[in-house]
């Protein structure tokens, strides 16, 4: 048995003959749960992402300060570049929720970075209303990665092809549809709005819940392929 790979994860170690057996087994086992597997490419991807955000963040408190005279807010190049990040940051969310969970969830783990993420995007919410005051962000980048991440549970059983087809309507259908009304504050978290709504940052789940499945529907087909390693 040594040097094998146990079913549930678990790895024996050397037995310790002078360490008395397990209750009814026979066998004494020091076992330890198995290391989870780094993917390079992914990590390479996070660490892109990271340097991305800190450029970005870094251009936008200079315009805010007065340091530079464009507008950052509405120039082609660094709202593309916002869209770019935010985008990375949603798929690799997707990504790591089949990585961490595609084989069977571990409900404490899930749950201890959801509390993080909530906790994370409840401090983002008060320091931009400090900041802002009405302008803060009410549903950012954190609060939907922390949404996006428990809807996706309900994907992780689904075929990689039907969670990418589902993530691509989600993507289309604010293209096709669109009601002034949801710019509502209480609504606006949804999508679907024509014009974005007065705040700090807003990550609505209509289309960007659709990044996430997305990057979980591609980990789900390539994870595993010698590039991802």
């Amino acid at each position: 048995m040594a040097g094998k790979r146990l079913d549930h994860g678990m790895v024996p170690r050397r037995v310790d003959p002078s360490r008395p057996a397990m209750h009814g087994s026979g066998m004494s086992f020091d076992t330890a749960p198995a290391p989870r597997p780094r993917y390079s490419l992914v990590d390479a991807a996070r660490g892109v992402a990271i340097l991305a955000m800190v450029v970005f963040h870094f251009a936008w408190d200079l315009y805010f300060l007065g340091f530079i005279d464009f507008d950052i807010t509405v120039d082609p190049f660094w709202t593309s570049l916002q869209k770019a990040i935010v985008s990375s940051f949603l798929f690799l969310a997707g990504v790591s929720l089949w990585l961490g969970h595609g084989t069977g969830i571990s409900w404490r783990k899930f749950w201890r970075r959801e509390a993080v993420l909530v906790a994370a995007a409840i401090a983002v919410s008060i320091g931009t209303w400090l900041a802002f005051g009405d302008y803060f962000a009410f549903f950012g980048v954190l609060h939907a990665i922390a949404l996006f991440s428990l809807i996706g549970l309900a994907f992780l059983r689904l075929p990689a092809l039907a969670t990418g087809a589902v993530g691509v309507v989600i993507i289309v259908l604010p293209l096709l549809f669109t009601d002034p009304v949801m710019r509502e504050r209480w609504l606006a978290w949804i999508g679907f709005w024509p014009i974005s709504p007065s705040t700090a940052d807003i990550v609505p789940v209509f289309p960007w819940l659709g990044v996430t499945l997305l990057g979980l529907a591609a980990a789900k087909a390539f994870a595993g392929r010698p590039f991802w390693a």
